[in-house]
Order: structure tokens, then sequence, then C-alpha cells
């Protein structure tokens, strides 16, 4: 069999696997030495525009998910929201991907020539640029302190859409709610 049909449903399977690569995303939890019963909740402050929104509505499916409900005005928690988005060198290697061919030639059995040779190419590689995007959280009792905080960030291709990251970075800070204080865990 010649080396380039061996090499070519090779590379066909290694693509795939490359392209799934999803970004990792990192939380970290602090909270008081107290269990924290879901009760009634509201944004502390509904100011910003869309792209603010988006995050508020993240991490409000994920608290209500966990059982904490709207109230009329007298909500027992109230939470707050900061963001940020940052365009970086990306920290992740671009995947490559080479072919390379090799031949070779021998003589007789008293002496003979030997040839040889080689040709091999590579695509992609190198650092691109990223989005980091971080989100922290701050849930505290009305008219009390902070009972629960977490930040989370993550580390995407500049054309993901906000509202993916941002259903990402709630579900990582409210994994396994409450979590485990200052803790940081890792969600693919």
């Amino acid at each position: 069999m010649k080396p380039l049909t061996l090499l070519l449903p090779l590379a066909a399977l290694a693509l795939p696997a490359m392209a799934d690569a999803r970004p990792k995303t990192t939380a970290t939890r602090f909270f008081l030495d107290r269990a924290i019963a879901p009760g009634t909740i509201a944004p502390a402050s509904v100011d910003g525009g869309l792209e603010v929104q988006i995050y508020r509505d993240a991490v409000w499916a994920e608290l209500t998910r966990l059982g904490f409900t709207g109230g009329n005005g007298g909500e027992r928690y109230l939470f707050s929201i900061e963001y940020s988005r940052d365009i970086v060198p990306s920290s992740q290697r671009k995947p490559s991907f080479s072919i390379g061919f090799r031949g070779g030639g021998g003589g007789g059995y008293y002496g003979g020539t030997s040839v040889g040779g080689g040709v091999s190419t590579t695509f992609g590689g190198g650092r691109g640029e990223a989005a980091l995007t971080r989100l922290s959280v701050q849930l505290r009792e009305r008219g009390g302190s902070t009972v629960w905080e977490g930040r989370a960030q993550t580390e995407d291709k500049t054309g993901v859409g906000q509202r993916e990251i941002a259903q990402r970075l709630a579900y990582a800070l409210f994994r396994d709610f409450p979590g485990v204080n200052g803790r940081t865990i890792t969600v693919k």
C-alpha cells in the first residue's frame, strides 16, 4: 500500500478531533459557612444595555434552576454582576497538520548506491487572538451582608457569540452550588 493512501484516512480522522476542542472555563466561589436556602431574588440593578442583559439573563436562568424565584419588591436576596471581555493573544496554539513523504533506495550485494529524499509541509499552527471573558456574581441578603460570590473566566475564539459564553460562565459559577469555598474548578 502506498504511504499516501495510509496518510489521508488518518488525517481525515484527526481533523474532527481538533475542531471539537471545547474551551475550558474556570470558576472560583466564596461563601459564608452557613446554608444558603433558596428564596426570592432580584437583580440589584437593572441598569445597562443589551449586552449586560445577556449576562444577567444567564445568571437568572441558573438561579431559577437552583430554586430561587422572583418576588414583588420584598426579595430576600439581591444579586449583582460584573463582566469584562478583552481581546488578547490566545494562550492556545492553533492546531497544526503536517504531511510528509520520504523515499529511499539501496544497492546490490557488493556495494551500490543509496538515494533518499523528503518533502514536508505544515498547515496552521501559531497563535491567534482570543476573547477572554470574565463574569463575577455577588449574592447578598437584602439590607445585609454578602452570602455568596463567585468569578469565572473563559477564553474563546473571537467569533463565539456572547450569549453562549454568558451561559457557559453562569453554568460554571453555579455548578454544584454553593461549591467548595475558595476552590477553583475547571468546566469543559
